[in-house]
């Protein structure tokens, strides 16, 4: 069983690499042991950089990165006279030693230390979690990871509720819009527009899970499964269905639309990364071929000159 830990953090963002700064320093200076282990789904930062969050990585950050992850350095309100070497010792870890180390720093400040990218401060969160080690531990993969829980039962019920769950979602949106949800005009529209969401929803997660049978990766399409949640859920929680039922067959439209291009995106994908898996074994013939060729005419030039005809 894995030793305990004294703080458990889900998700390795900010906050994980703020806390693991901190501990990393009380460790270096002595005052711990602290321990600090951090569990993160898909990667270090992964809400910052637009792979696997929720944002595109491109949206400007709200405030200043000179706000970093040690922010206001006020340890000492706390912990008195060590508080002052907590923060010292965190300063190792601030926005403008990333950017001195990534080699960036002068000419951000000469071009007037303007806004970054979320993606660009995921790259620094990164930064962080690579170099604060005392008494931190990193476990990449699902919360059941962090305890050797993951079977493969367990992965195919998890996946299986999934689909489970959107083909609940849209059958019962495919429902609303039978029983009245939006005017007689539009039913039949709206009513085709949430099955082809839904078939479309399904044949995504499929391409997916037969593209990982292959051993192949596939989490690529503008209409991955969080991306689907929060545009349906977010718009729903704060106006409903809207007039109508308007608003909610918009969203599904759109989402259809979007699932569809993700499968699309999905096949592109596999049949590039195949076609180019098939011909690497023919090029690596080529180039076997090749220096044979070469290694023959390397030995047989000597011997024509020692015996030539």
């Amino acid at each position: 069983m894995a030793a305990e830990s004294d703080l458990l953090v889900v998700g390795a963002g900010a906050k994980a690499a703020g806390l693991a700064a901190k501990v990393h320093a009380f460790n270096t200076l002595g005052l711990g042991p602290v321990s600090l282990k951090t569990v993160e789904a898909t990667e270090v930062a992964a809400s910052w950089k637009g792979r696997n969050g929720m944002t595109s990585g491109e949206e400007p950050l709200a405030v200043t990165p000179i706000k970093d992850i040690g922010f206001p350095y006020q340890s000492w309100r706390e912990f008195g006279e060590a508080g002052e070497a907590i923060d010292d010792a965190t300063m190792q870890f601030t926005w403008q030693r990333f950017m001195v180390a990534r080699r960036r720093y002068a000419r951000w400040i000469d071009a007037g230390s303007p806004s970054v990218r979320h993606r660009d401060y995921g790259e620094y969160l990164t930064w962080v979690l690579e170099r604060a080690r005392a008494g931190v531990e990193h476990v990449d993969g699902r919360v059941a990871r962090g305890g050797n829980r993951v079977t493969p039962f367990g992965a195919f019920y998890d996946s299986t509720l999934d689909r489970m769950g959107d083909a609940a979602l849209f059958g019962g949106i495919a429902l609303y819009f039978v029983r009245g949800g939006v005017p007689a005009n539009l039913q039949f529209v709206a009513v085709a527009a949430a099955l082809v969401t839904l078939a479309a929803v399904l044949i995504v997660s499929y391409a997916r899970a037969r593209a990982e049978g292959l051993s192949l990766d596939c989490k690529v399409g503008i209409a991955q499964r969080a991306e689907r949640i929060l545009g349906l859920g977010i718009p729903s929680l704060f106006i409903g269905a809207g007039p109508d039922g308007l608003v909610l067959f918009g969203i599904v439209a759109i989402l259809g639309l979007m699932a569809v291009i993700t499968v699309v995106q999905r096949i592109l994908h596999v049949y590039h990364v195949t076609r180019s898996q098939a011909s690497a074994p023919a090029e690596s013939r080529q180039a076997r071929h090749t220096q044979a060729r070469q290694l023959t005419s390397d030995v047989a030039n000597p011997l024509r000159e020692r015996n030539p005809q």
